[in-house]
């Protein structure tokens, strides 16, 4: 009976022992706290629910300042964790600390998708509610008074107020609200002078169907996007643009005849492209569309 009890406490002992250690190692965020773990961007966030399991945790991302989606996390027992999205694609894999004193956990990036252009360290604070910019539908970046975002689900939408362009054949345009064709005599309908369109497609293939918006198009400069404007010098869309985490393109096309600038950056999910031509700027955000099965329309 004795040896029955101390065997039970020797047990129980090692148990204690293993998850301080396991605390200590600094390895697993969840030990110290469940909800929320919120990276200082907050693009990432994450929480722990108990259905979840032991190492593994759920939450949200942002991906490229355009697409939300829900993110899965899975710790192993060297402390190593690896995301996926909620259909199980790679995302990224890291090694992380958590200090338990100040309540921060460091991931630092040992690979990721070539969609993502993530820092090499990334520090998350534990915070007792999730960053609203990951809760609202959907997700609009800061300082940007589109009606729509890029890679938006349009779907569930009413876009019944939204004037439709025709032309277009396996995609749908529209204009933005407040804004229509005009009659010009000797050329018929055309684009007003300030608009802003958006382009509704498949994505991230042709064959994949679905209904995002994969262009937006503006003219018009009362628009903002990330602060910027239509008539923002390419000096100010290269600082905004590089703090976004986006590459300007090195060679481009030879911009046509009159236009004194064609200027591309990029972001591996999606390119900003910044134009002047005959004294008219416009502003071209177009997600990347493949077309693996040479679909023609």
């Amino acid at each position: 009976m004795r040896f029955i009890k101390i065997s039970t406490l020797i047990v129980i002992l090692i148990i204690c022992l293993s998850a301080v250690s396991c605390v200590g190692s600094g390895n697993h965020p969840g030990l110290v706290k469940t909800k929320y773990w919120v990276s200082e961007d907050e693009s990432i966030a994450f929480y722990f629910p108990a259905e979840a399991g032991r190492g593994k945790a759920q939450g949200q991302m942002i991906i490229g300042n355009a697409l939300k989606t829900a993110i899965l996390l899975e710790w192993d027992k060297n402390g190593k964790v690896k995301v996926t999205d909620a259909g199980y694609t790679f995302l990224f894999s890291a090694d992380t600390v958590t200090d338990k004193d100040n309540l921060t956990c460091t991931f630092r990036i040992t690979e990721q998708s070539g969609r993502l252009n993530l820092e090499k360290d990334i520090v998350f604070q534990y915070r007792q509610e999730f960053p609203k910019c990951l809760t609202s539908e959907p997700f609009m970046p800061e300082q940007t008074s589109l009606d729509l975002w890029i890679l938006q689900d349009t779907e569930p939408l009413d876009l019944s107020e939204y004037e439709s362009i025709p032309g277009w054949f396996g995609a749908e345009e529209i204009y933005g609200k407040g804004y229509e064709q005009i009659f010009v005599d000797g050329e018929g309908f055309t684009d007003p002078d300030h608009y802003v369109k958006y382009l509704i497609s498949a994505w991230p293939d042709y064959a994949d169907g679905g209904e995002y918006i994969t262009k937006i198009t503006i003219t018009d400069p009362a628009v903002t996007f990330f602060g910027l404007n239509v008539e923002s010098s390419p000096e100010e869309f290269d600082r905004v643009l590089s703090e976004k985490g986006f590459l300007r393109k090195k060679n481009i096309d030879s911009p046509d005849p009159g236009t004194e600038y064609k200027i591309i950056w990029d972001n591996g999910l999606y390119s900003v492209t910044l134009g002047k031509s005959n004294g008219k700027c416009a502003v071209v955000i177009d997600a990347h569309v493949s077309n693996r099965d040479n679909i023609i329309f």
